[in-house]
């Protein structure tokens, strides 16, 4: 929530990429294999590969029963997560509005 605009990663429910773009991205990590931090890892290899993260104004329901709040499996994630993109962690994006144009 907040303004439209670039961000560095996100945690969402709904991430768009055209299938070409998606190509040039590096293949995906094989220690992250769960539901945990897919989509931070696909907006860190968007970064690594060049291209910019953006939040759009998009209206979407998304109906959820809800899940445990804490799993082992999580910290293994988050841990692998760490590990795999320590070299690009912290990562900070410059301040960009979504032109609506």
């Amino acid at each position: 929530y907040g303004p439209w605009g670039r961000v560095a990663v996100l945690d969402g429910i709904c991430l768009m990429v055209r299938a070409g773009t998606y190509l040039r991205f590096q293949p995906p990590p094989k220690e992250l294999s769960g539901f945990h931090y897919y989509d931070m890892d696909i907006c860190m290899r968007s970064h690594i590969a060049g291209f910019t993260n953006w939040t759009v104004p998009l209206l979407l329901l998304h109906e959820h029963q809800g899940a445990r709040r804490y799993t082992s499996k999580l910290d293994e994630d988050r841990d692998a997560f760490a590990r795999i993109y320590a070299d690009h962690l912290p990562l900070r994006v410059p301040a960009e509005v979504l032109s609506m144009q």
